[in-house]
């Protein structure tokens, strides 16, 4: 899922806060590449959060992380009195206008956290659920096969110049119509349909 890199801080290691580019609630994620951290925070509210586009149980952030991320958030960004707060509030405002934050939302008092496991699995097995069933729904719309239909004028090297391209790509005659003097001139061809990839529709499916 593509995201925003408001910008990062360092908790022993560097963290990123990235906000998404589709959602519902607002919400940030803090991930570490050096470690493979990965958690999804709310700011309106000192909360975890579940998303179905955010592939991971979100993990506890510990009272050090807190801190620095606070600090990150009251830090200028370079541009005038513009915090890194700021920046996320303007970044989701600006993207998503039809739920908007209030511009001088305060940034949640992040010691408050409570990491409840329970909860977030639960609600993980539903946005998995949810997502899977979205791709299933989407799999079976697709066609079974991709069907070509070839015109073909004359026969011998004329039908073969015609036919070789598709065969190439996969394709195989499941059928052709008979034209005067043994010429072949309308054939059908097919091959399987490409196989389904989530990563294809990842971008089409909603927040919940």
């Amino acid at each position: 899922m593509e995201e925003n890199i408001i910008g990062s801080f360092y908790n022993g290691r560097k963290y990123y806060v990235k906000v998404p580019t589709k959602a519902k609630k607002p919400w940030f994620s803090l991930f570490c590449s050096e470690t493979g951290f990965s958690t999804i925070l709310r700011f309106d509210k000192p909360s975890y959060w579940i998303s179905p586009t955010h592939f991971n149980i979100p993990e506890e952030v510990t009272p050090t992380m807190v801190k620095n991320l606070t600090n990150f958030f009251k830090t200028k960004t370079g541009s005038g009195n513009t915090t890194y707060w700021d920046k996320l509030i303007s970044y989701w405002n600006q993207h998503f206008p039809n739920n908007p934050v209030d511009p001088n939302l305060e940034i949640p008092d992040y010691t408050k956290l409570v990491y409840d496991k329970g909860w977030l699995l639960k609600n993980f097995d539903y946005a998995r659920n949810y997502r899977n069933d979205f791709y299933k729904k989407y799999e079976e719309s697709l066609p079974k096969y991709d069907i070509a239909c070839i015109n073909v004028q004359g026969g011998g090297q004329e039908s073969y110049d015609a036919l070789s391209p598709f065969s190439e790509r996969g394709y195989a005659i499941v059928a052709a119509v008979q034209g005067a003097d043994n010429c072949q001139p309308l054939v059908f061809m097919q091959r399987p349909a490409a196989d389904f990839d989530p990563a294809d529709v990842d971008n089409q499916i909603e927040e919940i």
